[in-house]
């Protein structure tokens, strides 16, 4: 209970620091308000191996996302993610959904970058069948993040992101606390119509 009470504490603290940076920061830059992003994240897949979840393999992870996003104001976007993996290996099958929704709010934007910071919650869905054994874990992901969005100048409607930031994961009985990587995307792009 310590450890959940102090990690809800600093995501307090937290997004009381982004508020303030939101509130003080005044410049004009790209605006998508909203327009809808659609596009694709790619991360970089950490070792998801836990007793419940029968020793699960790097295979049956999904380690790339469709994403949309849109942007309600200038500031504040939303971004909703899934990510899917079926596969068979020797006489094992087994599946990977991941559903995410992060918001974002822009701090620092400029004509060819934005940077934000937000977080967000996420489902993740894990089947494994040996051919002997059938197990399925269900559980949640929350994470923290800080991110730069690029564009080039002949490509005004194409955006490049990357993101760092820390997430939390608790699915079956595994649970993990540490560095963005696992969960979202890290690198990623999205067309804007």
């Amino acid at each position: 209970m310590t450890k959940s009470y102090n990690l809800i504490n600093g995501l307090i603290v937290c997004l009381l620091c982004f508020a303030v940076l939101i509130l003080a920061s005044d410049a004009a830059a790209k605006d998508f308000t909203g327009r809808l992003g659609l596009g694709y994240n790619k991360q970089i897949v950490s070792p998801f191996i836990s007793d419940d979840v029968m020793s699960l393999p790097d295979y049956f992870i999904a380690s790339d996302e469709l994403s949309m996003k849109f942007w309600f104001t200038e500031r504040f976007g939303m971004n909703i993610l899934t990510g899917f993996n079926f596969a068979n290996y020797d006489d094992s099958s087994g599946y990977n959904i991941t559903v995410a929704g992060k918001f974002a709010a822009n701090i620092i934007m400029e004509e060819s970058c934005n940077f934000y910071v937000g977080g967000g919650p996420g489902i993740a869905v894990i089947h494994v069948d040996d051919g002997n054994d059938e197990d399925t874990s269900t559980g949640v992901i929350l994470q923290g993040m800080s991110g730069i969005e690029f564009f080039f100048d002949e490509l005004p409607n194409l955006g490049f992101d990357v993101e760092l930031g820390l997430q939390y994961m608790d699915v079956g009985k595994f649970q993990s606390f540490g560095t963005y990587g696992g969960a979202f995307g890290l690198l990623g792009f999205h067309y804007y119509f």
